[in-house]
């Protein structure tokens, strides 16, 4: 029986995801990850399901219509998730950040469908609700990513010497989104609302991130204790860290 090759692209995402989800058992990580793990159910869930029905049929597009808004918000609980994990000792910076990343998810909306009516002049697309569902997707995935790079530049400055498994998470996830808004874009750009080679590239490096990421998280054990600072440079920024916590407390009490 041949099985046509979008539908082996989704089984083989269903599997990684799958893999990457026992790999946090198995590490002990998923209690202490809970939306992490959630995500990753949900994502081989949800392909292994829509993997079951031909792209072109209904009961392919009711699937993909309700694992859509269940992948974007177990995607922003991730980045919560990633955000209590990183700034566990900071509730200041840590609310702070949570604000911005709603901010950043409703600016990138705002803009996209205000660009979009301006900028777009097709009927087809125009007319289609699933056109302006695919716009909100890469806008809500665009927002996601920026706020993790955001991250990522965050911690480059300052000396947290968070786990490892911290920092693989955060690239990981910032790429997936970067990729998963790239392929979204393309669809509501294609005539159809779906490019089949961008989609499968996009699986593929999917794919790809999520094995590479299996394999680079290691075990975490409960209590981690924090280095000691090597010179006078990191003792500086970790005091910016603790005034900008304090500030950014005060102004969340007001």
């Amino acid at each position: 029986m041949n099985i046509p090759p979008e539908q082996f692209f989704m089984e083989l995402q269903a599997v990684a995801a799958a893999l990457a989800a026992l790999r946090l058992l198995q590490l002990g990580l998923a209690r202490r990850q809970p939306a992490l793990f959630c995500f990753l159910i949900i994502t081989a869930a949800g392909h292994f399901f829509l993997s079951l029905s031909a792209m072109n049929s209904s009961r392919y597009f009711w699937g993909y219509m309700t694992f859509l808004p269940v992948g974007l918000l177990a995607e922003i609980a991730v980045v919560r998730e990633i955000f209590e994990v990183t700034m566990s000792d900071y509730p200041g910076i840590r609310s702070a950040a949570n604000r911005s990343m709603y901010g950043a998810m409703a600016f990138s909306v705002i803009v996209s469908f205000t660009l979009t009516a301006f900028l777009r002049s097709d009927p087809l697309n125009h007319q289609s609700n699933l056109y302006y569902i695919l716009q909100f997707e890469r806008s809500v995935q665009s927002g996601l990513a920026i706020v993790v790079v955001s991250l990522l530049l965050f911690l480059s400055r300052y000396p947290l010497r968070l786990h490892r498994n911290i920092y693989v998470s955060s690239f990981f996830f910032c790429a997936v989104f970067l990729i998963e808004a790239a392929d979204s874009q393309v669809a509501a750009l294609s005539p159809h609302l779906y490019s089949r080679q961008i989609d499968t590239a996009a699986v593929l490096l999917s794919c790809v991130l999520c094995v590479g990421w299996t394999a680079m998280l290691r075990p975490q054990s409960p209590v981690t204790e924090r280095p000691a600072l090597e010179n006078g440079r990191e003792q500086e920024l970790l005091m910016q860290l603790e005034s900008l916590n304090r500030i950014l407390s005060q102004a969340g009490r007001q």
